[in-house]
């Protein structure tokens, strides 16, 4: 009985892995990184493990293994993912900053993501301790992507300031800001609205290039 049942594991070890390829699905794909998202978003990007994602979404560990190989295969695939997202919600944002008006305006392009889309900008908020280097280098570039938006848009609007402006530091701060908005709007999107969010804004950036920067009438 026992060279029975060695003969037929034998027999059908061949066949587990000429089947590992119809493992990996759009759908599994797709699943695996909605896991790892919620993983993350709940315990950290560290906490992201083959096994974790398999009790997760109930496959089982070879599956996730055939889909990705690693977690940090993971990691990259879901920050290349959002990251595609957020670009997206951005690339829309065009003509140039003359003012701190001008500014507002496209830091609501930042608020109308976070709303759209919060789940990929509480992932860009998240630590990168203990994770791979090239998971951490991959979220970098995504939000210094950000911040040098910020950067960009900034420059023409202190040019009136006197002295030196370090612009890239208070791209830095005005990036924090809008990281604690969308911490807030994740945690409870009703606790703001976008009119409170835009007030806000406005004193942030008269405050950071001492022109006003509200509007005569508010989106």
């Amino acid at each position: 009985m026992t060279g029975e049942t060695t003969s037929a594991a034998r027999d059908d070890a061949p066949t587990r892995r000429r089947s590992a390829g119809r493992r990996v699905t759009p759908e599994r794909l797709r699943r695996i990184l909605d896991a790892a998202a919620a993983i993350a978003t709940e315990s950290g990007l560290a906490a992201v493990t083959m096994q974790a994602v398999a009790k997760h979404t109930g496959y089982v560990r070879p599956v996730v293994y055939d889909c990705y190989g690693t977690p940090e295969n993971i990691l990259l695939a879901l920050i290349d993912r959002e990251g595609r997202l957020l670009s997206d919600d951005l690339g829309v944002v065009g003509g140039r900053v003359r003012t701190g008006g001008d500014l507002v305006d496209r830091l609501m392009t930042y608020v109308d993501s976070i709303f759209t889309h919060p789940g990929a900008w509480q992932l860009f908020t998240l630590p990168t301790e203990g994770v791979d280097d090239t998971v951490r280098e991959a979220a970098d570039r995504v939000r210094d992507g950000l911040r040098q938006s910020v950067a960009r848009w900034l420059q023409p609007t202190v040019e009136k300031r006197p002295g030196p402006v370090d612009v890239e530091a208070l791209s830095i701060f005005v990036l924090a800001a809008i990281d604690g908005i969308a911490t807030t709007v994740v945690d409870d999107s009703g606790a703001v609205d976008r009119a409170r969010i835009r007030a806000f804004l406005e004193s942030l950036v008269t405050a950071v290039t001492l022109t006003p920067a509200r509007r005569r009438t508010s989106r």
